[in-house]
């Protein structure tokens, strides 16, 4: 599933994207579905592990964004724009990991990037529902 959304994302936005990365990032199991290789050499491990640390923060603190923001309904996407990089969380919903995407700093992919998201999301809520009518 998840190396099927890496290589639709590379189709649609080529080498703009820079990462895709999926797994429980609070236990530290996670997964790369793809890597930009320049990308991977930009950081060190010290610096890896503490991106997951706070990846693993963000995790814990989406409970508390929900809460405040109950109205509006669940969490499901972070975005980050740097300077030169956009990096993009979607939130582990039911039997959907969370996934983690690295991008450039090319604002324009990041609605391809959410809709692949919502398909993805999409797609496993429509299989899980036709399991259930079996």
């Amino acid at each position: 599933m998840m190396t099927q959304l890496a290589d639709a994302l590379r189709a649609e936005i080529g080498d703009s994207l820079r990462g895709v990365f999926y797994g429980d990032f609070k236990t530290r199991e996670y997964t790369i579905a793809y890597a930009h290789e320049e990308t991977l050499d930009q950081y060190t491990a010290e610096q890896t592990e503490q991106i997951v640390d706070d990846i693993a923060l963000e995790q814990v603190g989406r409970a508390r964004q929900e809460a405040l923001f109950e109205p509006i309904g669940s969490l499901r996407f972070t975005v980050r724009y740097f300077d030169d990089g956009i990096n993009v969380m979607a939130w582990g919903v039911e039997d959907v990991p969370t996934v983690y995407i690295g991008l450039d700093g090319d604002a324009k992919n990041v609605p391809i990037v959410l809709e692949q998201l919502r398909a993805l999301a999409g797609a496993d809520r429509t299989s899980e529902e036709s399991e259930d009518d079996r």
